[in-house]
């Protein structure tokens, strides 16, 4: 499910967004994935992004926060 950990306290937003994977974290976005989940190390899913350098991972990533601190 969306808010499934592996061994890291990963979630599948986690994953998708280090490897880049933008159409799944859209998808995963729309389904209600927690943008605010963080894994052992105390990041976030865009944090990872933006370290394994995936741009526009990380751009649909910044809005969603953006969508939901303005709500």
């Amino acid at each position: 499910g969306l808010r499934e950990r592996d061994a890291c306290s990963w979630t599948p937003l986690h994953a998708a967004s280090a490897e880049g994977q933008k159409p799944v974290v859209e998808w995963l976005l729309e389904q209600g994935a927690d943008l605010r989940a963080v894994d052992e190390d105390g990041r976030t899913a865009r944090e990872w992004a933006e370290l394994r350098q995936q741009g526009a991972t990380e751009s649909v990533l910044r809005r969603a926060e953006t969508a939901l601190t303005t709500t």
